[in-house]
């Protein structure tokens, strides 16, 4: 089970620091980990501390869930884990590829389920006959039609879709 240690900084605060995992797999070594990771926002007297001295192991194929108050530092912790932003201090190391996936499905409405799906792929020049099939068998393993329109899914539906196009590999 992950485990996330807090310090006494402000992201510790309430329900801030709990970290719910239930592997999905058993693999060795961590896919993601953080080392008495820090991050702060501006300088001086206007400097915020997001993040204080954050550890945080996940395995690989491990499902993890950040659970926290708003403001707490959750969105700050999984930029950093996404390569979007930098840490101010500490450790932080990804084995892999890290994906993101939006909690609101972010699917362009003009493009199928199976167009927002090839989308990743057609970004790394995958061939299209190879981006059709899979995304046709990603959409299939969460029980989607490949045509309908995004606006036609329920949101269970753009959620399941989003999904399938995080899982692209």
């Amino acid at each position: 089970m992950p485990s996330l240690t807090p310090s006494a900084g402000p992201v510790a605060g309430g329900a801030c620091g709990r970290v719910a995992g239930e592997p999905a797999t058993s693999v060795a070594g961590p896919a993601v980990r953080l080392t008495d990771v820090t991050k702060v926002y501006g300088q001086g007297t206007r400097a915020v501390l997001a993040l204080d001295k954050v550890s945080l192991s996940v395995k690989s194929g491990e499902f993890t869930c950040i659970i926290g108050a708003s403001g707490c530092g959750k969105s700050t912790l999984l930029n950093l884990v996404a390569g979007l932003d930098q840490v101010s201090s500490g450790d932080l190391a990804t084995t892999g590829q890290v994906t993101l996936m939006f909690q609101e499905p972010a699917l362009f409405p003009w493009l199928s389920a199976s167009k927002n799906v090839e989308l990743a792929l057609r970004a790394r020049g995958v061939a299209k006959a190879e981006r059709r099939a899979r995304a046709l068998e990603l959409l299939e393993a969460v029980h989607h039609q490949p045509h309908r329109d995004p606006g036609a899914l329920v949101a269970r539906e753009q959620a399941h879709t989003e999904g399938a196009r995080a899982m692209q590999r």
